[in-house]
């Protein structure tokens, strides 16, 4: 995806300027406001509209929660990825509440953070497996009910995802090809897939695997 709209909204200017010199490497995102509190934030977007604004949470004048409940009544289509310092499960869960499409920490890579951005334009959010889970237990997920992998059917799935066929699986973990084939049928139960489309789709979704 091309000409990514960016907006910042942090008051530390350390940490603003430092995300527009990381962002700043990559040629498809567009830093297009800079704003160091939620008003001013919410001024600039008026007529100078992005794709995604990363969000700090506890700013000045207006907060990251205010933000985020404005926007949800404007109902602007922009998708907000919080960059918090405060990871706690109640911080979350109130932020995605509020619209939140990502969570990410203050500590996040780069890597991390372009694919987030990517990821909210292109299938309306990103989270990582635990806040799934915590989403999930909250009645929340965006992906519906998530049922957690043990460690060998997600060692199973990636194997899949590699295009093993059951003998190649069996042989790798030791097991017999039959027992693959029945945790292939427990994993496609517990990912609701029913078929390698599906389950690559899965797997990429819940960062399982890298996208393809």
């Amino acid at each position: 995806m091309n000409n990514i709209k960016i907006a910042i909204a942090e008051d530390h200017s350390l940490v603003r300027k430092g995300f527009i010199k990381m962002l700043s490497d990559f040629p498809e995102i567009q830093i297009i406001v800079e704003a160091k509190d939620g008003q001013e934030l919410l001024l600039q977007i008026k007529n100078n509209r992005p794709d995604v604004i990363l969000l700090d949470i506890e700013m000045p004048v207006q907060n990251g929660q205010e933000v985020l409940q404005k926007l949800k009544e404007l109902d602007l289509g922009i998708k907000v990825i919080v960059v918090s310092a405060f990871t706690n499960d109640s911080e979350i869960i109130a932020n995605v509440r509020l619209g939140a499409s990502s969570f990410l920490t203050k500590h996040t890579d780069i890597n991390t953070l372009i694919r987030a951005i990517h990821n909210v334009l292109e299938e309306g959010f990103y989270f990582d497996v635990e806040t799934l889970e915590l989403l999930d237990k909250n009645g929340m997920s965006p992906l519906g009910a998530f049922k957690k992998l043990n460690q060998k059917e997600l060692r199973i799935l990636k194997l899949l995802c590699e295009a093993k066929s059951a003998e190649e699986i069996a042989f790798e973990i030791g097991i017999t090809s039959s027992t693959v084939r029945w945790y292939k049928h427990q994993i496609w139960q517990k990912t609701n897939t029913n078929n390698m489309e599906g389950l690559l789709d899965y797997a990429v979704k819940h960062r399982y695997i890298e996208k393809l």
